[in-house]
């Protein structure tokens, strides 16, 4: 959600279309939905509380309400982190969403009071204070996270003397694409490593390094009685 210093106009793309879900929801499913969270329980993830909700908001279909669900818990640690009131909180964003972003989740101006009075009494809910939207906003502290990645294959002639003549060896050249988010400059970035099989292989060793140090981390914590939390 908006940064948690100055800026808390910026809605992510990824958070608009709850919202905007929210913004048309009847007097009624709304009232459900308000209702249901008042009661929840304080659950560990955002699924599981959109699980919990369900049988109580059954105007609501499964997928709009984890959307709905995945935008507030975002909010509820934005109001929290910067200790904006509610109220500024839920105003900013609903400008933000009446004049920004793609025009299909906009909030029409006729609406953007209404809105923001359903934003304001819902994000001071303590049921949307789920642990993995805290353990996503440990996880973006650093600088650089990652975002995605992709591995380029191609074939690289190698020419003898003459380069008028036709190359007789290739060469296999790996190329790794790393995705990040840069939380300085607030963008997508990403960079190119250049790998050969012997690469490969020392990458792959790495990985599955990790992922057996993890799981014995879960193992050793899990004995323990402490939950590991997975941020997606």
């Amino acid at each position: 959600m908006p940064s948690r210093t100055t800026r808390v106009l910026d809605v992510p793309e990824q958070y608009r279309q709850g919202l905007a879900l929210l913004a048309k929801l009847s007097d009624v499913s709304f009232d459900e939905l308000q209702s249901a969270l008042k009661k929840a329980p304080e659950v560990g993830s955002r699924k599981e509380l959109a699980a919990w909700l369900t049988s109580d908001t059954k105007s609501l279909s499964q997928t709009d309400l984890q959307l709905i669900i995945d935008a507030l818990t975002s909010l509820y640690r934005v109001r929290v982190s910067v200790e904006v009131a509610a109220e500024k909180l839920a105003n900013d964003v609903a400008t933000a969403m009446s004049e920004s972003g793609p025009q299909e989740f906009r909030v029409a101006n006729e609406n953007r009071a209404t809105f923001s009075g359903r934003l304001a009494n819902l994000i001071v809910l303590r049921s949307l204070d789920v642990a993995d939207t805290k353990a996503q906003d440990l996880k973006t502290e650093y600088d650089h996270t990652f975002c995605d990645c992709r591995i380029l294959t191609d074939l690289r002639p190698v020419f003898g003397t003459s380069i008028s003549e036709a190359p007789t060896r290739m060469l296999i050249v790996h190329t790794l694409k790393l995705g990040y988010h840069d939380s300085t400059e607030r963008k997508h970035k990403e960079f190119f490593i250049a790998l050969d099989s012997t690469d490969l292989i020392a990458l792959k060793d790495a990985i599955q390094r990790a992922q057996t140090k993890a799981q014995t981390l879960k193992s050793q914590l899990e004995s323990a009685g402490v939950k590991p939390i997975e941020v997606e």
